[in-house]
């Protein structure tokens, strides 16, 4: 292997780590805001970093990291254990696939950002079924109870999706031109 080759798959690997340990940080340090409506549910930035390595180094990239970051959280952090390890990636997944997915498609701004309105979309409507599969055996609600707050749970989800689409998409803009100089610089 070239040594430019392997430069970039190191700065690649460390970029990663970097989001994931950014991603973590923002769990430790901006609280989870609660949603009165649905108090199981609350809002936290950590997808952005998750979203923003998606976007720039791919959908495996953004996966990883999202294992890693729900297992850290849900295990340790705030100790939700598997439901809300499982919640979590498959929320997540569903929010940075789209757009990940489809940049890699088709690189653009107005793909990115097509593609992060989807994937919040795709999120709020993944959830609804999730909410009332999964959602009653860790609230010890009724399944009933859980349809009836299906409401504010999909806007709490169109909402956290949209915000951090939003931020991953206007951070994404402002490092894609130093990640592709630094490749630059490694090759």
């Amino acid at each position: 292997m070239d040594r430019g080759k392997t430069q970039t798959q190191l700065l690649r690997l460390t970029s990663i780590g970097i989001f994931a340990a950014l991603s973590i940080v923002m769990l430790l340090v901006i609280p989870g805001i609660p949603f009165p409506p649905a108090p199981f549910l609350k809002y936290d930035m950590a997808d952005v970093p998750i979203l923003v390595a998606s976007l720039l180094y791919g959908p495996v990239a953004g996966i990883v990291i999202l294992v890693i970051v729900s297992a850290i959280q849900a295990f340790g952090i705030i100790g939700d254990g598997i439901i809300g390890f499982f919640m979590h990636v498959v929320a997540s997944s569903v929010l940075l696939l789209i757009p990940a997915l489809l940049t890699r498609r088709r690189p653009g701004r107005v793909v990115m950002f097509v593609g992060l309105g989807l994937g919040a979309v795709g999120m709020a409507v993944a959830m609804i079924f999730f909410n009332l599969l999964i959602t009653p055996l860790y609230t010890g609600l009724e399944r009933s109870v859980i349809a009836g707050m299906l409401p504010p749970i999909i806007l709490f989800n169109l909402m956290k999706g949209g915000l951090n689409a939003a931020i991953a998409g206007l951070v994404t803009l402002a490092l894609q031109p130093l990640v592709q100089r630094l490749v630059r610089r490694t090759l």
